[in-house]
C-alpha cells in the first residue's frame, strides 16, 4: 500500500523534494493497511465543493490521526480538480474512499451521503480546508469513553489565509484543557445569531455512530448554511450528552471564497424556517429551554432583517431600507458590528508583516545555539529574514545566546510539549505559535533532532522541513528567492519526541 510517511532523503528519487511525500514502505503497509470495518475507530467526512487548493493538506491532517480510520471524501459535483485529486489521494492510500455526487448538492447532502457509508464507531467531519491536529481524535475518543459522552468537541484555533489577523484560539473565555458538558440550554444560549459571544454552532465535535444512526438524524439537506447548527440542536433535542473539551486540536480556517460566511436574507429565512420546524420537538421541554429556543429564533429573524437592510442600502432602496428598520428595531443594535469590523481589519492590514512568506525558520534546541547562530547568518547572507523556534529542553528557560543574529524574538516551545506532558495551556500556546511559525516560514531548517509531532505539524501546513549541515547544504537548500526546490541529499533526523 502506499502510507503517508516523513521520507529521509535517501529513499527519494533523483530531483525530488526534501520533506514529506506519499512513498511506498512495506512496514507501514503491515502497521496502517485497510482495518476491518469492525476494527474502525472512526470515519472522517471530507465533503467539498472546487477545493482543490486546500483538500490535500486536510487529507494529510486526517491521514495522521493516530487511530484506525478512514476518510471518505465527497465531491459535490466540482467543476475544478477536486474530484482527480481525491482519486489520486485514494490510489496512494486504502484509507481513503471518494463518492462523487452527479449534481451540487450543498453540504448537507454531501455529508449524509459519507454518514450513510461511515463504518467506524465515531463520525468526524473535517471540512476540505480545514486541518486536525495529529493527537486530535486519540485524544477526543478517550475523553469521550472515559465520560460517556455521544458527541464531544474541542477547541478551534481560528487562522485567516491572508493573514490579516492572527489566529487565535475560539474558546478564549474557557481555560485551554478544562472541559464542560454543553446542555440544550447553554447551546441555544451561545448560538444566538449577531452577538459578541463565540458561537458554539462552529465547533466541529465527533460523534458516536450508533447513537447517531439509532436516533435516525441527519443533516438539514434544504440548509446551505448553519447545517452543523441544526444537526448538533437536533441531538441535544433526542438527549445526546454534549461534552466540549477546551483544547486546541483543530484548525478552522477563514478565508474569501468560504461560504461559512455568505449569509444573504434568502439563506437566514431558510435557517429560520427549518428552526421554527423543531418547535413540536419543545412541547415537553422545561420553560427554560422553551425561552432559550424562543431566543435564539428572535436572534435569527433580527439577523434577516439586518441583512435585508443591508441589501437595500447597496441597491440604494433608501425607503426600504428605514422601513426594514422600523418594522424589525431588533435588528438596529447590529447596526455597530460591520463599522468595528472595518476598523478591525483596517488595523490589521497596518501591523501586517510584510517579509512575510520570505522568512526561513530555523528550529533548534537550547543546547544547539551555536549551531542556530550559524545558520541564521548565512540566511541572512542570502537575503532571507531567519526566525528562531528553540525546543526548551529547560522547560521554559529563555536561552539568548543567540545575541544579534535574529532581529525577533525566539518562539521557545517546552520539550513536555512534545512528549503530551504539558498543560493545557500550553498545549494551546504552543500549537498557536508553531501554526503563526509554520504559515509564514518559506523553509524549516533544523540544527537539531526533530520531534516528530512537529515534524507532522509542519506537514499540515506544507512548510518544506530539512536539515542544515553546512555552507554548502544550505546554498543548495536555498539558491536564490526564486527557487523553493530543496536539495535531496540533506539528512533529516528525527527523535523519540
Amino acid at each position: 500500500m502506499t502510507a503517508l510517511k516523513p521520507r529521509h532523503p535517501s529513499q527519494q528519487s533523483k530531483g525530488g523534494e526534501a520533506g514529506f511525500r506519499y512513498a511506498k514502505d512495506t512496514t507501514a503497509e503491515k502497521q496502517l493497511g485497510m482495518p476491518e470495518s469492525r476494527d474502525l475507530e472512526a470515519t472522517i467526512a471530507i465533503a467539498g465543493y472546487n477545493c482543490e487548493v486546500y483538500l490535500e493538506q486536510a487529507v494529510i491532517s486526517a491521514l495522521c490521526q493516530e487511530v484506525p480510520l478512514e476518510v471518505i471524501i465527497v465531491d459535490d459535483a466540482s467543476t475544478d480538480g477536486t474530484a482527480a485529486l481525491a482519486h489520486r489521494l485514494a490510489r496512494d492510500d486504502p484509507r481513503i474512499r471518494v463518492i462523487q455526487l452527479p449534481v451540487n448538492m450543498g453540504p448537507a447532502a454531501a455529508r449524509n451521503t459519507a454518514l450513510r457509508a461511515a463504518r467506524g464507531r465515531w463520525f468526524c467531519i473535517l471540512d476540505a480546508d480545514d486541518l486536525m491536529h495529529p493527537d486530535r481524535l486519540k485524544t477526543l475518543i478517550a475523553c469521550a469513553e472515559a465520560e460517556d459522552a455521544d458527541l464531544i468537541a474541542d477547541d478551534l484555533i481560528v487562522f485567516d489565509d491572508a493573514d490579516i489577523k492572527p489566529a487565535t484560539r475560539f474558546l478564549t473565555q474557557h481555560e485551554p484543557g478544562s472541559c464542560h458538558w454543553l446542555t440544550l440550554v447553554k447551546y441555544l444560549q451561545s448560538t444566538r445569531m449577531s452577538t459578541n459571544r463565540p458561537n458554539l454552532g462552529y465547533l466541529k465535535p465527533i460523534i458516536r455512530l450508533s447513537r447517531l444512526k439509532h436516533a435516525g438524524i441527519w443533516y438539514a439537506e434544504q440548509l446551505r448554511i448553519g447545517e452543523d447548527d441544526h444537526f448538533v440542536l437536533s441531538m441535544l433535542l433526542a438527549g445526546f450528552r454534549y461534552r466540549v473539551m477546551a483544547l486546541p486540536c483543530y484548525y478552522y480556517r477563514k478565508h474569501s471564497s468560504s461560504i461559512s460566511h455568505r449569509l444573504s436574507r434568502e439563506t437566514i429565512e431558510q435557517i429560520a424556517d427549518v428552526a421554527r420546524g423543531m418547535k413540536p420537538s419543545l412541547k415537553l421541554r422545561s420553560t427554560n429551554e422553551k425561552k432559550a429556543f424562543a431566543a435564539r429564533l428572535r436572534s435569527v429573524t433580527n439577523t434577516a432583517a439586518f441583512v435585508s437592510f443591508l441589501e437595500h442600502l447597496r441597491s440604494r432602496a433608501w425607503n426600504k431600507a428605514i422601513q426594514e428598520l422600523v418594522c424589525n428595531p431588533g435588528a438596529i443594535p447590529l447596526l455597530r458590528q460591520p463599522l468595528l469590523d472595518r476598523l478591525r481589519k483596517w488595523a490589521a492590514r497596518q501591523a501586517r508583516h510584510h517579509a512575510q512568506g520570505q522568512e526561513v525558520l530555523v528550529v533548534s534546541r537550547t543546547s544547539h545555539a551555536h549551531l542556530a547562530a550559524a545558520a541564521a547568518e548565512r540566511i541572512r547572507t542570502m537575503g532571507y529574514t531567519p526566525a528562531h523556534l528553540v525546543i526548551d529542553d529547560r522547560f521554559g528557560t529563555v536561552v539568548t545566546a543567540t545575541g544579534r543574529s535574529f532581529t525577533t524574538a525566539a518562539t521557545h516551545i517546552p520539550n513536555a510539549y512534545f512528549q503530551r506532558q504539558a498543560s493545557g495551556a500550553t498545549v494551546a500556546s504552543a500549537r498557536l505559535a508553531i501554526l503563526k511559525l509554520a504559515r509564514r516560514a518559506k523553509f524549516a531548517v533544523v540544527v537539531a533532532p526533530v520531534p516528530k509531532l512537529l515534524a507532522r505539524e509542519f506537514l499540515h501546513f506544507s512548510t518544506p522541513i530539512t536539515s542544515f549541515d553546512d555552507d554548502n547544504a544550505l546554498t543548495t537548500i536555498l539558491p536564490s528567492q526564486s527557487n523553493s526546490t530543496a536539495s535531496a541529499d540533506n539528512r533529516m533526523n528525527y527523535d523519540n519526541g
